[in-house]
């Protein structure tokens, strides 16, 4: 079984490698919601005038309206596209919408629809619905929320709610000529953030768009999504989304990284590193001096040992050998990297040791080891079942996907294998060891490398 998986495993992740790296710019159906009342088939003009307004949606026309000969052959139409994403997606997305709006069976003379993309959403309707928050029923919205709980949910939930309001306040009162969207950034602990978006179309008022996402938030949220690492409310007039990793496209991203020095004193790093640096003396402490009991495993970097920090945190320790074929400036680029990146999917930072001739990283202990264990070692006999198997490839592509398109650099880890794939104590996969890992610009699609490195 294992030799088997294993293939699938990789055949599968190559693929997605491929897939994902060269078709960046591919949009993300969600959900759709199409009425239960229906024009009929004969009704020629109705379906004519529904293909000109999808069309002109389309060609960039944010909404639109297609007088029909009667008052019932009249279609409006709408679209809002996400206020981080670059026009050449937007224009992608909003093409592929009214596309499958058109050739929709399910929505197949549907009086009125609503299509959401990760990038877009697009709508249309037999009555005008232009500068009205709809609600009723018949335009149910769309949730989605993670399937993990935060840890110490009542304090989350506080911030939670606190930060999209803050977030909601200030899509709502964008300037006018702008989009209502908004994202907000607050620090959940020193170790991980908490990321909010907030939008609405651009036909409503600020006092209209207040009130869609105040309904979102403080009635549909606590529902769904109180609690969770993650979560989605889509409206055909507003939409909320927050998650414990950043998902949407910032000016910072698009900029090179700063030089890393090791010092650690200088550029927009600093920041991001401030009171993650640890005393070498906590560090041996925590291993019991580097004892033999504590060491987890050992590779190319060095020795891992399992640590319990003076809060009661359990570390893996990743200390560097002298003999390490991975130097400084791998040392630097993991920290970099992983500093900058949060998702269910990625093992956490917690922090570094810096003297003298010491180099150590500080991550989340993951109680069932690396992925190898499972796959390889004769001496143990738990075989991985299929829930487990598709549990971990799932989340490995997740996890590559986040790297790849939604954080805040587009990293390519080179390094993909089982031994840098954790497991935590629900056999949820954890990616680890960016130490190979290379940052490229938010559009490239290739480049060039000095060495060859990578699995």
């Amino acid at each position: 079984m294992a030799s088997s998986f294993n293939q699938k495993f990789f055949l599968l992740v190559s693929i997605l490698n491929f897939s994902i790296t060269t078709k960046a710019q591919d949009t993300h159906f969600l959900y759709q919601v199409c009425s239960k009342y229906k024009f009929t088939a004969n009704n020629t003009n109705y379906q004519n005038d529904l293909t000109t307004l999808l069309s002109s949606l389309s060609s960039k026309a944010t909404n639109n309206t297609v007088t029909g000969k009667t008052p019932s052959d009249t279609v409006y139409g709408l679209y809002m596209c996400r206020g981080d994403m670059p026009s050449e997606l937007y224009s992608e997305c909003v093409g592929n919408a009214t596309q499958r709006l058109s050739n929709n069976t399910e929505c197949s003379h549907s009086v009125a629809a609503v299509m959401w993309y990760d990038e877009c959403m697009v709508r249309y309707s037999n009555t005008s619905f232009f500068s009205r928050v709809t609600v009723a029923p018949g335009y149910p919205g769309y949730v989605l929320a993670s399937p993990t709980n935060m840890t110490d949910q009542q304090s989350f939930n506080r911030l939670l709610y606190q930060t999209l309001n803050q977030t909601a306040d200030d899509a709502a009162n964008a300037p006018i000529g702008e989009k209502k969207f908004a994202t907000k950034e607050a620090a959940i602990s020193i170790f991980q953030n908490l990321y909010c978006l907030a939008q609405c179309t651009p036909d409503l008022s600020p006092e209209d768009c207040r009130s869609c996402l105040d309904g979102l938030i403080n009635s549909d949220l606590p529902d769904c999504c109180a609690g969770k690492q993650g979560g989605r409310i889509l409206y055909p007039n507003c939409n909320i989304r927050f998650e414990i990793y950043p998902f949407y496209r910032t000016l910072e991203s698009a900029a090179p990284a700063p030089a890393l020095h090791s010092n650690f004193g200088v550029g927009r790093e600093s920041a991001t590193l401030e009171g993650l640096q640890f005393d070498f003396t906590i560090i041996e402490a925590a291993t019991n001096n580097f004892s033999h009991e504590n060491m987890i495993g050992k590779g190319g970097f060095g020795e891992v040992y399992k640590g319990i920090l003076p809060d009661g945190r359990q570390a893996a320790i990743k200390k560097l050998s002298t003999s390490s074929i991975q130097g400084v400036a791998e040392f630097k680029n993991e920290i970099l990297l992983i500093a900058k990146l949060q998702h269910r999917n990625l093992v956490s930072f917690m922090g570094f040791c810096l003297e003298e001739e010491e180099k150590i990283l500080l991550y989340e202990y993951v109680p069932n080891g690396s992925l190898d264990y499972f796959l390889f070692d004769t001496h143990q006999h738990q075989k991985l079942s299929w829930d487990q198997c598709y549990r971990i490839i799932g989340g490995t592509a997740l996890g590559i996907l986040y790297l790849h398109e939604y954080s805040r650099l587009k990293v390519i880890h080179r390094g993909l294998k089982p031994s840098n794939i954790l497991l935590d104590e629900n056999m949820n996969p954890k990616i680890s060891d960016f130490g190979m890992a290379r940052i490229v610009d938010i559009d490239q699609d290739r480049g060039q490398t000095n060495r060859i490195v990578g699995t």
